[in-house]
């Protein structure tokens, strides 16, 4: 899909989750809402699954967007699905598909679109960590990822394969840059994400506090919880954009 056309539904998917919020607000007031919620819910699940694992995540993951352009990779050595710590996304189970070639390392994320990949000439260090010796911690220099990467419980054969890849020296292009309708529409997301967390903390105390009513909580705790995640996330990605 083109990347404008994304930025475009994100905040089409925004403006559908904030007036899914108001219609349900409403309708918790005023016991009607000018939707019927049989409605509006279904577009904000829809909205929501779509900002989740079309940019939040995917910026989470490795930057979404990222346009990097490496050298075609060899035959692929070994290939196998694990969890692990990619950035600052922590992934259990076996979510984590690697796949380890003869000069780099690729991962991809189950419902994530992009890839995140380390060249041999940027792995600093390969080495083996927690109990059983069943973590291999990866230290690299990859420009726009997080280092150390760790995999929890590759294979045994992918786990021999990442530890054969070539380091010889490469001269490789730079990470490029996040596509620039991507960047300003996760930035926005991130932003308005804020603004968003911050309401529902506004609205949540009033409702306590103008009326008692112990129900809306809950609603001041999310708050402040979405407020200290998305003014973090918002940063880092500022950060690394």
């Amino acid at each position: 899909m083109n990347t404008r056309v994304r930025a475009l539904l994100a905040y089409v998917a925004w403006v559908v989750m904030v007036l899914s919020f108001v219609n349900f607000g409403w309708s918790w007031l005023h016991h009607a809402s000018p939707v019927p919620i049989l409605v509006s819910h279904p577009l904000l699940l829809l909205s929501i699954g779509y900002l989740l694992f079309g940019f939040y995540l995917p910026a989470t993951f490795g930057g979404a967007g990222l346009n990097r352009v490496l050298p075609p990779p060899g035959p692929v050595v070994a290939a196998g699905r694990c969890g692990g710590r990619i950035g600052r996304l922590a992934v259990s189970g076996r979510l984590i598909t690697v796949t380890a070639y003869a000069d780099r390392l690729t991962l991809r994320l189950i419902l994530i679109s992009g890839e995140y990949t380390i060249h041999g000439s940027e792995i600093r260090s390969v080495a083996e960590n927690g109990p059983w010796r069943r973590q291999v911690v990866i230290e690299h220099t990859a420009p726009g990822r997080a280092s150390p990467l760790l995999l929890h419980a590759p294979p045994d054969d992918l786990r021999w394969a990442i530890f054969q890849i070539r380091r010889d020296p490469v001269d490789l292009p730079g990470a490029g840059g996040t596509d620039r309708a991507i960047r300003h529409a996760t930035t926005f997301l991130y932003g308005a994400g804020v603004l968003l967390a911050v309401g529902l903390v506004v609205f949540g105390v009033v409702q306590v506090v103008g009326s008692s009513n112990l129900f809306f909580v809950p609603f001041v705790a999310f708050g402040l919880g979405g407020v200290y995640w998305s003014a973090r996330e918002f940063v880092n990605y500022r950060r690394q954009n």
